[in-house]
């Protein structure tokens, strides 16, 4: 009995000095926290006291990179000017390192070297708008720990095999088409499973089934599966293209670069690696490297229709849209099946205000592909900005009958109804687009947002997190678990404000994003100044010998 509770004894002690430890080491790590904080804010009172430049750094899209302004009509050179006119005893630097195309991710892997090189007082972003959109229902489909238990189990695979195949003793066309779908690719994958049980680690197989996930959207085990295949055999190249495509569409670019650099050391001719490789280059503004992959294929295959589309975008971005427009005009020659081929040709015409071009273009890719998401949406913005709103109305309500969870067509009509003076339809489907925001804002903006933050406040820089024009803010908001050394703003209010006596195309050139566009001078002129005016408002808090005018 005595050496019973001996042993109690000690372990409640070893209990009670891991629980000590644990309190201990948490009051130490508040307690550096709360010094390193305290010492970032009395750096940034001695720069202000010192009249030293206060830097600021925006990042975002299009829509901060200028999106059709030039240099001086941008939201942030206009927030600059507005900052330092405001402040009568410091001097403001605003960088812009807004990338048109570019998406939240991209914006988070270049971080760290942005706060390196510009050293920024505060950060500004406005993003998300570019980012895949992976809450459509199916891109990303994580299983349960009982899925995952269950999927490890021989017998739960063996009834689930046997259940199959007693299911194919009934009628598969009585089954919904994505009943019957998810039917087919569980047989399959129960196939491939139970081949690996007989032959586990088998190559084909296993990047068979790793094809099944990725094609079927199940990316997580898709990835999973690849990566096992690799780890026996890191030279199987169609794997590594296949998780180099994986890491892509998760935006992960340097894993994906690497893995197509690996392809190419082998095989330098791969098309999908030579092709997936100019991507990324493109993405990440390495546009000459592009360029050189894109003539390197069309000058061994002219009617690569990818090589071609890039070498498009490659024109753009040099300004050179002659060159642009004839070569997508000539990728519609060369695969006049294609509805892409057609899509961006009407996008290049919508971007140069040909409307009636980008109509035909558009309807044809329609022809071709009568339920295409985007082409519809497309063709409602050329009625519009033609002035055909009519046509814009009847293209995006048949829109909305095919896909009523669009949010953009529904924040386009809501634009439309407005400048119609139709305040209820209009109220009626921004209320129904922003439902929708709420419930299915993109995991990856999400993830992309808090790791930005969770950046920041460990070098103790305050976050400005932007709204876009006329979105309501609070979406953005529940974007975070906390919002510490956040300054939210909003430009829903002031937006809507300045519509009611301005036309839609007073403040915006275009209306991308359905319910807003890149803005003219004068919107981005009343975004800059929302932006302006909180950062001031931070700044005067953090320093209270700071006087505006």
């Amino acid at each position: 009995m005595a050496v019973s509770t001996t042993l109690k004894q000690k372990l409640t002690l070893i209990l009670l000095g891991a629980i000590l430890c644990l309190i201990l080491l948490e009051i130490g790590m508040r307690m550096a926290g709360f010094a390193l904080t305290t010492l970032q804010d009395i750096r940034n009172r001695r720069t202000l006291a010192r009249k030293a430049t206060y830097r600021i750094l925006c990042l975002g899209e299009s829509t901060t990179a200028g999106g059709g302004n030039g240099q001086a009509g941008r939201y942030p050179h206009l927030m600059e000017i507005i900052l330092n006119d405001r402040a009568s005893n410091m001097t403001f630097s605003v960088v812009n390192r807004g990338i048109p195309a570019t998406n939240t991710s991209i914006i988070l892997d270049e971080l760290e070297s942005n706060l390196d090189r510009y050293q920024p007082d505060i950060v500004v972003t406005m993003m998300g708008v570019n980012d895949e959109w992976e809450h459509r229902g199916h891109f990303l489909r994580d299983t349960s720990e009982l899925q995952t238990f269950l999927n490890s189990s021989k017998a739960y695979k063996l009834y689930q095999y046997l259940c199959l195949h007693l299911a194919d003793k009934f009628d598969p066309e009585s089954l919904g088409n994505r009943s019957r779908e998810y039917h087919l690719f569980k047989k399959d994958e129960l196939n491939y499973r139970l081949s690996l049980f007989f032959h586990p680690g088998n190559p084909e197989i296993l990047y068979n089934l790793g094809t099944l996930y990725k094609d079927n959207k199940y990316l997580p085990q898709a990835k999973k599966t690849l990566e096992s295949l690799l780890r026996h055999n890191p030279d199987h190249i169609y794997a590594q293209i296949q998780l180099a495509e994986i890491h892509q569409n998760e935006k992960n670019l340097e894993q994906a670069k690497i893995l197509y650099q690996n392809v190419l050391a082998r095989q330098p001719e791969n098309r999908n690696a030579q092709l997936g490789l100019a991507a990324i280059y493109q993405a990440t503004g390495q546009i000459p490297e592009a360029e050189n992959i894109y003539r390197k294929i069309i000058k061994e295959n002219p009617k690569n229709i990818q090589a071609m589309s890039g070498l498009a975008a490659v024109y753009q971005g040099y300004n050179q849209f002659p060159e642009q427009k004839q070569m997508l005009i000539k990728t519609t020659e060369q695969d006049p099946y294609n509805p892409e081929t057609y899509i961006f040709l009407g996008i290049f015409y919508i971007n140069h205000r040909n409307y009636t071009k980008a109509v035909e273009a558009l309807q044809q890719a329609l022809a071709i592909s009568p339920r295409h998401q985007w082409g519809h949406l497309l063709l409602a913005q050329a009625y519009w900005e033609n002035g055909d709103w009519k046509q814009a109305e009847q293209t995006l309500k048949q829109l909305l009958k095919h896909f009523p969870d669009f949010d953009r067509a529904q924040g386009m009509l809501s634009r439309l109804y407005h400048e119609l003076g139709l305040s209820t339809l209009s109220e009626r489907y921004e209320q129904s687009a922003e439902k929708f925001r709420m419930e299915h804002y993109a995991p990856v903006t999400r993830r992309n947002y808090q790791a930005v933050h969770r950046i920041l406040r460990q070098r103790g820089i305050p976050l400005v997190c932007v709204q876009y024009p006329i979105r309501r803010l609070e979406p953005l908001k529940q974007l975070f678990d906390n919002h510490d050394g956040i300054i939210f703003v909003d430009n829903e209010k002031s937006f809507k404000k300045a519509l009611e006596t301005k036309k839609y195309y007073d403040l915006f050139i275009n209306n991308f994003a359905g319910d807003f566009g890149h803005a003219t001078r004068e919107g981005n002129r009343l975004l800059a100044e929302n932006v302006a005016g909180a950062i001031l408002n931070f700044v005067h808090t953090t320093n209270s010998d700071t006087t505006f005018q």
